[in-house]
């Protein structure tokens, strides 16, 4: 009892007379099941100067260390000071926190990095710009690395040198980047996979890669690893995705818009949605319409059928026969990256007695406050609706 007491009573565990529960926890992340820690470690460790800020915890620098030393325990101090003193982590007399966390994502739960590793890593030419580390690429490489220690130099210098990704002899980030994306939490590419990916025959264009749709594609794919040749094949080969012989782009992209870091559709769920009677005009997909959908279901996978028919058909929409565009698009500018909206929230809203005029929906006051409303949802609850309208009227 006497060991637990000095724990939760120490000076620097205190916060406004009580135990500080972010920081408690913080601890216990790297305790967990190894006991309470001693009491002149944690001392040094909680006053360790360089996490210090402005007389308190560096409560992200404490995090991070947190995540790497994950029920490992406390770290070593003569360690924990080599990797705070790295020359490449230095920013302005502190520590670089961005290079921080991202070193500290890689290892996680695997303990401080040894230094020669870290040294490789942080001094190797491609990763530096202008003398010094380029972050933007090295997040990228942290993403694909979490939890999975310091990447294998011999198979780093493979990606980073793949002939495919370079421009101009440097490294094409933003190639680099989408190709990447799509390995997030999966470690570095084997050599032979990112090979028979990058030789496509969709993604090729006069020698190059046709980026348009490579971008739609990896975004797709963002964290789901490489597509199957067959599948991706028969996406971009699907009839309803031609126009004069070619891959109709703007619906490509609506299409990968909803399907963002969701993976390929499936041919089951996109037939019927290309299909769809009230998404057609004079035989073709209207798409207008569609891209409104697409938005309010962009990072949510394609629209269930029965939920998308209710929308479509719902009372207030229709005008002469068709859906009522100006109401649509000012609904899916307010439900963007949201789902389609609930009937119930719908109807309260386009109901709503502030939104009327004359007996019919005052669409110009509903387009204003769509504006401020943008992308923030329809609330389910009459009283959630009635304070975001005083709010926006």
């Amino acid at each position: 009892m006497r060991a637990l007491e000095l724990f939760i009573n120490h000076p620097r565990l205190q916060e406004n007379g009580t135990v500080d529960l972010s920081l408690f926890c913080t601890i216990r992340q790297m305790m967990y099941e190894r006991g309470l820690p001693r009491i002149s470690e944690l001392g040094r460790f909680l006053n360790h100067p360089r996490l210090q800020e402005n007389g308190a915890l560096n409560m992200p620098l404490v995090t991070a260390i947190a995540d790497m030393m994950d029920r490992r325990g406390l770290p070593p101090m003569g360690q924990l000071d080599r990797l705070f003193n790295h020359p490449r982590l230095q920013e302005n007399g502190t520590v670089n926190i961005s290079i921080f966390t991202a070193i500290a994502g890689m290892m996680g739960g695997r303990g401080l990095p040894r230094t020669g590793q870290l040294e490789q890593l942080l001094n190797h030419p491609r990763l530096l710009e202008n003398g010094a580390l380029n972050l933007r690429l090295f997040r990228v490489i942290s993403d694909l690395m979490p939890r999975r220690g310091l990447p294998q130099m011999v198979e780093l210098e493979a990606l980073l040198n793949h002939p495919r990704l370079q421009e101009n002899g440097t490294l094409n980030l933003p190639v680099f980047s989408a190709i990447a994306n799509m390995r997030n939490y999966h470690g570095l590419p084997r050599m032979s996979q990112l090979d028979r990916f990058l030789d496509y025959p969709c993604l090729q264009e006069n020698g190059t890669f046709n980026l348009p749709i490579l971008y739609a594609i990896t975004g797709m794919m963002q964290g789901h690893g490489y597509p199957g040749l067959r599948e991706l094949e028969r996406l971009v080969n699907h009839p309803r995705l031609q126009e004069n012989g070619a891959l109709n782009m703007p619906l490509f992209i609506a299409i990968a818009g909803m399907m963002h870091q969701q993976g390929l559709p499936r041919m089951g769920e996109l037939e019927p949605l290309l299909n769809h009677p009230r998404l057609q005009e004079n035989g073709a997909l209207n798409m207008p319409l569609f891209s409104a959908i697409a938005g309010m279901m962009h990072s949510q996978g394609l629209p269930q059928l029965r939920e998308l028919e209710q929308l479509l058909n719902h009372p207030h929409l229709q005008e002469n026969g068709t859906v009522n565009m100006p109401l649509f698009n000012t609904i899916a500018g307010i439900m963007h990256k949201q789902g389609l909206p609930q009937s119930r929230g719908l109807d309260q809203l386009l109901n709503h007695p502030q939104l009327q005029e004359n007996g019919t929906l005052n669409l110009f006051l509903l387009c204003n406050m769509a504006v401020a409303m943008h992308g923030r949802g329809i609330p389910s609850s009459a009283e959630d609706l009635d304070t975001m309208i005083r709010q926006y009227l």
